[in-house]
Formats: structure tokens, C-alpha cells, sequence
């Protein structure tokens, strides 16, 4: 099963909490994310307006040094607290 797949699904529907929760159990089966995955959980954080769930996900971007490696991630950050009312 491919978690990513799952999870850019959901959030491209706009179903962030069913993302959010299949990023959860991704993590608890020890399967690492990707800047895809990344990409697609700051989304559904947008759309749902999870703040302090997107503020973890970019800490952990940060963290895999992904932001200097990919300008959508940074664009997804960006809109991420765009929408979450934190600019």
C-alpha cells in the first residue's frame, strides 16, 4: 500500500483529518516520509486549519532538510500558515 498515494488522495479531496490520520499510522509502521508525503500532509493541515499539526510537519521538513532541497515544499509551508491564519 502506498501511504503517500493514500494521503495526497485525501488531501487533494479535501479530507484532512483522513490524511492526517494515515500520516499517523505511516510513521507508526516505521515507513519514513518523502517530500511528496510532505507536500500533501502541509496541505490537509491548510485545509483543515491544523496549525499546530502543520508547525510539527514543517519542524520535521526542517529537520530531513528538505526545505533547501525543494522550492514546493516551501510554497506548501508558506500556505500551509497561510491559511492557518499565522502569517
Amino acid at each position: 500500500m502506498s501511504w503517500t498515494a493514500l494521503i495526497s488522495g485525501y488531501a487533494k479531496q479535501g479530507q484532512g483529518n483522513e490524511a492526517l490520520h494515515c500520516f499517523d499510522m505511516m510513521v507508526r509502521d516505521g515507513i519514513s516520509p518523502n517530500s511528496v508525503t510532505f507536500l500533501s500532509i502541509l496541505k490537509a493541515c491548510g485545509s483543515i486549519g491544523s496549525l499546530e499539526k502543520g508547525e510539527e510537519m514543517h519542524g520535521h521538513v526542517i529537520k530531513e532538510g528538505l526545505l533547501g532541497k525543494d522550492i514546493l515544499l516551501g510554497s506548501a509551508v508558506v500556505d500551509m500558515y497561510t491559511k492557518c491564519g499565522a502569517m
